[in-house]
């Protein structure tokens, strides 16, 4: 058995609910989630968020170390009972630290069904919790120190190593590449970083095509671009990364054309004071903001659109028209008083140039 498994099946009930406390906290931050002390007399609590007066979510932690049998049930259901008759959350997620068997999860699917008319409920397993765990460096160790080899601690430790070949050069910076990685993830593990070296080729250019999936964020800097991408994405349309700032001066003429038009706009340092952001990758930006310009552009998700329309060409009075059945636009810049929308073909483009006065778009 994989040691976390191991590890986290040996958890007392209370060590097992604090894990599970700190963990969602971590998964959630901004949310404010509480933890019930106390084992008797708290109405079947362990961890709540939101209001109990109201409908608040409630995860009910359980370490059984032998398994979910017939007993382990009956704690289930009886826990589940007792937070209904003093509340009506409108979630109950059960928090196991040990996996279910196939007749189990049955069981569990049951008893979903049978409440599904007074609260919705869920679960976080054990497997879940140890997937977060490997990207939750600082909380792993907290609580399982020792519990898996914690490559990234050695690296720190053995980086300092003198004169290099180029090979060894080549695999120090391998590491602290991945150093940099597990720091980010200490700071924000609801994400997964890439980091692409490519000074010689300059600035990237804008994203042609639809952007990777779960791609939330790409920063060029020095030759260096960190790609970030969505890893648990729950968590994140729960609560979503905030960042602010202000525009002034003649920054503002320009924010507001992009709003009116949707046309692509490059604010000075300036024009612009730095970003202000709870993500801790984004609040970076703002000690190096008199380095940097801020454009704001539409994005690949709207320009990549594709709209199927008829269109008519009316020319001079007895020239005739033409009437195209089903031709494809797609967006080039939409703001609250303008909309730009391109034809696919040169072709098409000529016609519109040199051959027609009139004509007109009817959505197929």
């Amino acid at each position: 058995m994989h040691p976390l498994y191991q590890r986290l099946k040996e958890l007392d009930s209370d060590t097992f609910q604090r894990l599970c406390f700190h963990l969602l906290k971590d998964q959630h931050p901004g949310l404010e989630i509480s933890y019930v002390e106390g084992a008797s007399g708290d109405e079947g609590l362990d961890v709540f968020a939101g209001e109990l007066f109201l409908k608040p979510a409630i995860w009910q932690c359980k370490s059984f170390p032998n398994g979910v049998g017939k007993s382990q049930k009956s704690q289930i259901k009886k826990s589940l009972q007792t937070e209904l008759k003093h509340f009506t959350p409108s979630y109950w997620i059960l928090c196991l630290s040990i996996g279910m068997d196939a007749k189990a999860h049955r069981w569990f699917e049951r008893l979903k069904k049978s409440y599904e008319s007074k609260v919705k409920i869920e679960l976080l397993s054990n497997a879940e919790i140890v997937h977060e765990l490997m990207h939750r460096r600082s909380l792993r160790n907290q609580f399982f120190q020792g519990a898996v080899f914690d490559l990234a601690e050695l690296k720190r430790i053995v980086s300092d190593s003198g004169k290099l070949t180029l090979e060894e050069l080549e695999k120090a910076t391998d590491a602290s590449l991945e150093d940099i990685v597990e720091r980010w993830k200490e700071r924000d593990a609801r994400f997964n970083y890439q980091i692409v070296f490519d000074g010689d080729l300059g600035p990237p250019k804008a994203l042609q095509g639809p952007p990777p999936p779960g791609l939330v964020m790409s920063r060029w800097q020095d030759g260096k671009t960190v790609n970030v991408f969505a890893r648990d994405a729950a968590s994140l349309r729960a609560n979503p990364p905030q960042f602010s700032t202000t525009f002034k001066g003649s920054g503002i003429k320009k924010y507001e054309a992009f709003i009116k038009t949707g046309a692509p706009q490059e604010f000075e340092a300036d024009e612009v004071e730095p970003i202000r952001s709870d993500w801790a990758l984004m609040s970076d930006l703002a000690n190096i903001h008199d380095t940097y310009k801020l454009r704001v552009a539409p994005s690949p998700l709207l320009t990549n659109i594709k709209r199927s329309v008829r269109l008519e060409f009316v020319g001079n009075p007895g020239t005739g028209a033409v009437r195209y059945e089903v031709m494809e636009l797609r967006p080039v810049r939409a703001g609250t008083e303008e909309l730009e929308r391109h034809p696919l073909g040169e072709f098409l483009v000529f016609l519109l140039q040199h051959c027609w006065r009139n004509w007109k778009i009817i959505p197929s």
